[in-house]
């Protein structure tokens, strides 16, 4: 089990060093990070915690989704200093539009939390409430985004979210 933690650690290494390759493909970059926090979140915890019970699969697509949720702020901030050719979602699309595909990813997390809930019975109602409260402040961080917001809006609120999660998921284990 320990060698298979140290392939998928490396490989997640080798993904984080593409990242500086597709900085410059706009929405390609913003998937690339939610691919790579995912798959460090899900395969890799998996395989390392005897805790974990559970469909790799399913968590991987729930993490996936929701990282990219919460990348939307960042986006969103970001538009106003990125290059115009880079077309990141809210460039390409609008930040109203980015602000819906926002919406519809955490109902999707929320989805599919529901549905991993109902097919694992190991996790406790506690852990869904957690993460519907979690998707809910994500979606009003996504609602207060706009470009007239300063950079520790982005830097400090919407990043401690995880860490809220996080220390919930500690008080109520």
């Amino acid at each position: 089990m320990i060698n298979v933690v140290k392939i998928q650690l490396i490989v997640g290494g080798l993904m984080v060093l593409l990242y500086p390759l597709l900085r410059k493909q706009g929405i390609i970059k913003m998937f690339w990070v939610s691919f790579v926090i995912a798959y460090l979140t899900a395969f890799v915890y998996s395989n390392a915690s005897p805790l974990f019970h559970g469909s790799v699969a399913l968590e991987f697509v729930k993490r996936f989704v929701f990282v990219s949720a919460l990348m939307i702020p960042f986006e969103i901030y970001d538009s106003q200093h990125d290059d115009k050719t880079l077309n990141t979602l809210p460039q390409k699309f609008g930040i109203e539009t980015a602000k819906k595909a926002g919406y519809l990813l955490l109902l999707l997390f929320v989805i599919l939390d529901v549905l991993n809930f109902s097919l694992n019975e190991t996790i406790g109602i506690q852990f869904l409430v957690i993460d519907i409260v979690i998707a809910l402040i994500t979606g009003l961080a996504i609602y207060f985004s706009s470009l007239k917001r300063n950079q520790y809006y982005t830097s400090f609120w919407v990043e401690s979210i995880p860490i809220l999660w996080w220390v919930l998921l500690l008080v109520f284990y």
